[in-house]
């Protein structure tokens, strides 16, 4: 398993030179200049070309590529344009409030979904099942955002039970934390929950048509115990899969619900750097998305020996 593990590590290493290139040339072909955002609508050209000079982006794409790429290899992605502080600096302060609602967001989707979908594959073709589906059906339909405005709506402006937007970060307290970010967690968490219900009860469906459950059946045990000790643990291996997925398809896609729960989160620094054309923070925060996809899947692989001691890496 530690020569696999390796294998896997030393993997990345192209797949985040791929992402780097790619990241760094599609940044710099979004219209805009920086330095125009920066001098302000008054500014002349001269001030203009004394800005970008200042910040080097009158060098060619690329002098300022090999720059910014040797300058990542050693863990230094750059100073913001704006923000007056490093790039890493500016992604950790932004850190917690995104990973807390990806990590809530994802406790809602699995709590929900895995529930649902298992209940629905064990009553096939019932008014259960049917009615489970249509639900899963509108929740992959409905965006996040206006999910968000929903319960917004519902929770916050009529009942005034939590609050509208805004967010209190763990050293305020736990109750405070979650009181903040139940909504958006709701609002994240309930469309991806829909997507785990469907994958749990297709991967149910093809676990109950097995051999072994028909034997398990024919020895007359109970048929909780075939669900619970024979199918569920053959179901988990590609379910954790899915949920990996699903984890890091959050980290990234939260941009939606911290805009409107106004939560400063990473995906509005993201967000914001676009509209400013912040270009160090834009290629950071891309990258560190996809190095998040890249160790979510190793840890979902390396899961999958503790889920099932019978998978064997070559």
């Amino acid at each position: 398993m530690g020569a696999y593990f390796l294998k896997r590590v030393l993997s990345l290493i192209p797949v985040l030179l791929i992402v780097m290139t790619v990241d760094f040339l599609v940044i710099h072909l979004i219209p805009g200049d920086p330095a125009a955002v920066m001098a302000g609508p008054n500014a002349t050209l001269s001030d203009i070309a004394r800005l970008r000079s200042l910040l080097n982006l009158d060098l060619p794409i690329h002098v300022q590529f090999l720059r910014w790429m040797g300058r990542a290899l050693r863990g230094d992605l750059g100073d913001s344009l704006f923000l007056g502080r490093t790039v890493t600096r500016a992604m950790w302060e932004r850190a917690e409030p995104t990973l807390l609602l990806t990590t809530y967001g994802l406790l809602v989707a699995v709590a929900i979904g895995m529930p649902l979908g298992l209940a629905a594959a064990v009553r096939r073709n019932t008014i259960l099942d049917r009615g489970f589906m249509l639900l899963a059906v509108l929740g992959v339909s409905i965006p996040t955002f206006w999910l968000g405005l929903i319960f917004i709506y519902a929770f916050a402006v009529n009942l005034r039970w939590l609050p509208a937007a805004g967010y209190a970060s763990l050293s305020d307290g736990f109750g405070a934390n979650l009181r903040y970010l139940i909504l958006p967690a709701l609002a994240l968490g309930l469309n991806q929950s829909a997507l785990v219900a469907r994958m749990t009860r297709s991967f149910m469906l093809e676990v109950l048509s097995e051999d072994y459950i028909r034997t398990a059946r024919s020895k007359g045990l109970a048929e909780s115990l075939v669900i619970l000790r024979h199918a569920l643990r053959n179901v988990l291996v590609p379910t954790v899969t899915v949920v990996g997925l699903i984890f890091a398809v959050l980290i990234g896609g939260a941009v939606a619900t911290e805009i409107v729960f106004n939560i400063p989160g990473a995906g509005r620094l993201l967000i914001d750097s676009v509209l400013r054309r912040d270009y160090p923070v834009i290629q950071g925060a891309v990258l560190y998305i996809a190095l998040a996809f890249v160790i979510i899947n190793l840890v979902v692989d390396m899961l999958y020996v503790v889920i099932d001691p019978r998978i064997k890496y070559a």
